[in-house]
């Protein structure tokens, strides 16, 4: 431990965003813990097996909606969690710790939920890497449909109404910039043509230094999305079962979606609505192209 109660080791925070495979790397670093250890990255588990859902609600406001998910026996932990966490990073000889959470994206808009969350990673690291994903706003809009649907839903597809920071990437940028520094704010095109080998577990790896993982056991890639004729069968379960148990419906619904895995035509079919709604995000968009040395954010954009 050096002098002024740092560690020297080096972070990569991963903050997602949202639908662009976290789920896949949280998985990817959890399955390979002990190995990636002795490879120098270090997984914490104070903040969540998986995923580091604590790191948010640490960091959320009294009234943000994440306190919601704060466990009677987990208030202990979140008091201390500073504490805890330093401890965790003391006894790993790792010289590099990832962290990845999703919520970091979507839930930590209040400039002081920010500075906490410096204040406690800055008292331990040395560095910070801030890494985010981004992907166009109308096929997260889709793929937030097939996630709501799979979670028990019934509600037709909706054109997401405003203009919700949840979207605005150039926003999300300049908060974490702020924060850490643009320097040290990396972001990373969730497209197929962008990624290490089509895939955001290699490409995640390749950013941080990990190239070689014919060592390591990769996760089984989740497909959230349903054909047109799983939506609507999904959907209409859902209506009937409202009152079935949690268990009995988490099972049934992983029958129906091995059954109806596939793609569906809610970009077409909304073509026109969708287009008017990434049009709000077109100057926001070209902004932090700009800020990225990109002629344009995404490579499928007109």
């Amino acid at each position: 431990m050096q002098v002024d109660g740092k560690s020297g080791k080096k972070l990569i925070l991963h903050i997602g965003c949202e639908k662009t495979g976290s789920t896949s790397i949280q998985k990817f670093f959890r399955i390979n813990r002990p190995l990636l250890e002795k490879a120098g990255f270090y997984y914490p588990t104070v903040l969540g097996l998986e995923n580091h859902t604590k790191l948010a609600i640490y960091a959320s406001n009294a009234d943000n909606k994440l306190r919601q998910f704060i466990k009677e026996k987990d208030r202990e932990i979140y008091r201390d969690l500073d504490s805890l966490l330093k401890e965790e990073i003391e006894r790993t000889s790792a010289n590099t710790v990832v962290m990845s959470n999703e919520w970091l994206h979507s839930r930590l808009q209040a400039t002081n939920e920010f500075s906490k969350l410096k204040l406690l990673l800055s008292s331990i690291f040395e560095s910070i890497q801030v890494h985010m994903y981004i992907r166009k706003q109308d096929d997260v809009a889709c793929s937030l449909y097939s996630t709501a649907m799979k979670s028990g839903q019934s509600f037709p597809f909706p054109i997401p109404y405003g203009k919700p920071y949840y979207y605005n990437y150039n926003s999300i940028f300049d908060n974490w910039s702020k924060a850490f520094g643009m320097a040290n704010v990396f972001v990373h095109i969730y497209e197929k043509g962008c990624l290490e080998h089509g895939d955001v577990v290699h490409d995640f790896c390749k950013v941080i230094g990990l190239e070689d993982l014919s060592h390591f056991t990769m996760p089984t890639l989740e497909n959230t999305a349903f054909t047109d004729e799983g939506l609507k069968v999904i959907r209409e379960f859902n209506k009937s079962n409202q009152g079935m148990p949690e268990n009995l419906r988490k099972l049934k619904m992983a029958e129906l979606s091995e059954k109806f895995k596939g793609s569906n035509s809610l970009l077409d079919k909304h073509k026109d609505e969708l287009a008017g709604f990434v049009e709000k995000y077109a100057e926001d968009n070209q902004l932090l192209a700009n800020k990225l040395g990109r002629a344009k954010l995404f490579e499928d954009s007109t």
